[in-house]
């Protein structure tokens, strides 16, 4: 369907945002991703967005002004905004819920990347800190001023 040039491009990109932007996204809440795999994804999605706009490397065409047309945000922000999201309703849990003692569960050697690393991350790039996730609106509220500003680690000031 995104390849067939006699179907408008606005119904091409309605069916990215319901569903194929929703299956790239699927689960990520809880995915330790490196740097490289969002990069990995984040292409995809730039790969799928030229084609349906019929935009060659040739033309020039940034991706935000691609993203701009098309009114998406970019995914990286999307899947950090959710796993923030997923964090706030972790944190939020009893520590007696299994959901809370999982996600605090030590592994004995250390992995290349685990899932509270990237959280971390995603905190520190929005602006955000632990004592924030106490209300559910508040941190949701936060996470979506934060994840608009998408500022760099290097940017924020650690609290």
């Amino acid at each position: 369907m995104l390849c067939d040039k006699k179907i408008p491009t606005k119904l091409k990109v309605l069916l990215y945002k319901t569903a194929i932007k929703p299956t790239l996204m699927y689960g990520n809440e809880i995915w330790p991703l490196t740097q490289r795999q969002e990069d990995r994804i984040s292409a995809t999605e730039m790969r799928m967005l030229r084609h349906i706009y019929n935009i060659d490397w040739e033309d020039h065409v940034t991706n935000d002004s691609i993203r701009e047309e098309a009114k998406i945000e970019a995914i990286a922000i999307g899947m950090r905004r959710r796993r923030l999201q997923w964090y706030g309703h972790v944190r939020r849990r009893d520590r007696e819920e299994d959901i809370r003692m999982v996600a605090e569960m030590r592994m004995r050697g250390r992995p290349k990347k685990r899932w509270i690393d990237t959280v971390k991350d995603g905190m520190l790039r929005s602006g955000l800190w632990d004592g924030d996730v106490g209300g559910r609106i508040r941190w949701h509220t936060l996470i979506e001023l934060g994840a608009l500003q998408n500022r760099h680690p290097s940017q924020t000031t650690e609290y």
